[in-house]
Formats: structure tokens, sequence, C-alpha cells
């Protein structure tokens, strides 16, 4: 193709225009209920799966009034001013004051039934106290009344009553056989 007849203006469409930017605009999609856009169904899942969370944290509680430090727990619930049973790796609950109880060691050298003894022995247990104010504390209660068989912890007072079951001869007894009968008291 000759050039040389064509004027400047023509010449420079013909041989620069290919190279000149355009700007291309991408069709619109119309909005379509049936099916939103992808951002829209994440934002979609993302409600649905915290609504479904708050649920099921909340669902603990059956009724307006109850405290929840309880019901999260599988917790037999500790009665003020009552003698307590308490099992051995059991927790019981307060959900008034919002404190949890259980023990975790146990020492028994009491003088088994049917035996003679210098003396008539002790039991020691290790329990664990957990408060929603005051965090966890530990402390050792006895059967032995020369050894400490009440203390003050957190504004209440805890005493040991017994220590079940008594020892016997030629019987042992594992962790799991053990309860504790308490009164706690404000």
């Amino acid at each position: 193709m000759q050039t040389d007849h064509l004027d400047l203006a023509t010449r420079r469409k013909l041989f620069c225009g290919s190279f000149q930017t355009r700007q291309v605009s991408w069709p619109k999609q119309p909005f379509n209920r049936f099916h939103p856009p992808d951002h829209m169904r994440l934002l979609t899942l993302l409600t649905l799966f915290l609504l479904l969370l708050s649920g099921l944290l909340f669902s603990g509680c059956e009724d307006k009034n109850c405290n929840c430090y309880c019901s999260s727990f599988d917790a037999q619930e500790l009665i003020l001013n009552d003698t307590v049973e308490l099992k051995y790796s059991e927790l019981d609950c307060n959900p008034e004051y919002e404190f949890r109880l259980s023990f975790d060691s146990l020492s028994d050298s009491r003088c088994p039934l049917e035996a003679v003894c210098v003396w008539e022995g002790n039991a020691e247990v290790r329990l664990i106290v957990q408060s929603s104010e005051y965090g966890s504390n530990t402390f050792r209660l006895n059967t032995n009344e020369t050894f400490l068989t009440d203390t003050m912890v957190n504004g209440f007072r805890y005493e040991l009553i017994d220590v079940l079951p008594y020892p016997e001869v030629d019987q042992d007894y594992e962790l799991d056989d053990y309860t504790l009968q308490l009164i706690i008291s404000r």
C-alpha cells in the first residue's frame, strides 16, 4: 500500500491507530436475587455462623436469672450451710457466689476398723476452690483434730466432717472410691 499521496492525519491513523489505548467497559451483570454476588454469599454465611455460635454460647442458661458460671460445667450444685458430699475428681459449684470446689488428692493413714493402732491416724485431703472473683486457691483439711480441720477461704468457711469409706483391714481403696463430707458456710 502506498502512503505517499495520503495526508499526515490519515497516515497517523493507518500506522499509529492500532497502538492507541482504548477504555474497555465490562458489561455489568444485572442483580439476580436468586444468585447474589460472591461477597454477599460470604457475608451471609459469616452472619449465620456468628448467630449459631452465639446461640451455642448462651444455650447453657434456660431462664433469664440463670448464672452461667456453673452451667458450662458438668457440676453438682453446692449448697451452703448443709452437708455436702464431694467425690474424687467431681466438681461441685455454687451459682449464687460463683465458685467451684473439687478435691484432687487424699492421704489416708487412719487406723482401720478392727485393728489395734498406737494412734487414730489422719486423712488429709487437698481441695481446690475456683472463683470468678478470686481465681484458684488450694488448701488442705484433715480428719484428725490435732491438724487443721477447717479454714476460711475467700470469705467462706470450709469444715471437713468425714472422709468415706473408713479404712478396713484387708481392704484397699482407689481414689475414685472416696467421698468427702463437708460443711461450707459464709
